[in-house]
């Protein structure tokens, strides 16, 4: 429990929520200039609620020919949004003329990988 939890709790409040690695990997995604117009809701939605696996499951559901380096990169990376910076540097190395979207965003970030 972090101190600001504890803090909370002793105060008599609920421990806040914290947000998941899927939020804080679009909210540093976002921050770092990557859009969002050519994500469908539901790609924004799914990855927000995502803890570390859960964008692991979803993206393989979603990419059945993800790299296994990908995924690695996902379960490995100390921070989400050391994801985001990093995907982001690749997106920016590809230069993809058009928009894409979330999922596809990921397959060529694993293939770069």
């Amino acid at each position: 429990m972090t101190e600001r939890e504890a803090l909370s709790t002793q105060q008599g409040g609920e421990a806040p929520d914290e947000p998941t690695f899927g939020a804080r990997f679009l909210a540093e995604y976002k921050r770092m200039g990557g859009g969002l117009v050519g994500f469908s809701y539901s790609e924004i939605q799914a990855v927000k609620a995502c803890d570390r696996e859960q964008l692991v499951t979803t993206l393989r559901k979603a990419l059945p020919l993800i790299s296994y380096a990908a995924i690695q990169r996902i379960r490995t990376v100390e921070t989400p949004e050391q994801l985001a910076r990093d995907l982001r540097q690749e997106q920016q190395v590809a230069a993809a003329a058009a928009p894409v979207g979330l999922f596809a965003m990921f397959a060529i970030f694993a293939a770069l990988s």
